[in-house]
């Protein structure tokens, strides 16, 4: 009887969720212009997304290669997995700084 009640509620919770979102229109809504922000609040907003955005291309990038290396005993590796992760996620954090640094500093060179 629970299941049954907690699916109508999810149910009838989302039928009645585009109803509400109706009343609490904005009748003046304004798009932001670009004088409203300064220029350093775009270019940090810029770096984090290019720094989120690429850190998911270095992820696996660096689980790749820190498993071939240890794996190759160019590296010891720990018996930790928790160490291991840290050390991963530690090298992929490092490249999308990289990453976006370069993308800094080519928009500053330009």
């Amino acid at each position: 009887m629970k299941k049954i009640a907690i699916i109508l509620f999810v149910i009838i919770f989302s039928a009645c969720t585009p109803i509400f979102s109706d009343s609490f229109k904005l009748n003046n809504f304004e798009p932001y212009t670009v004088e409203e922000f300064p220029e350093w609040s775009i270019k940090a907003r810029r770096a984090e997304s290019i720094f989120f955005g690429s850190l998911a291309l270095t992820m696996p990038v660096s689980l790749l290669s820190y498993t071939v290396v240890g794996k190759t005993g160019i590296i010891s590796t720990s018996n930790d997995d928790m160490t291991n992760l840290m050390y991963q996620v530690s090298f992929a954090a490092a490249l999308s700084l990289g990453i976006t640094l370069t993308d800094y500093i080519l928009g500053e060179l330009e």
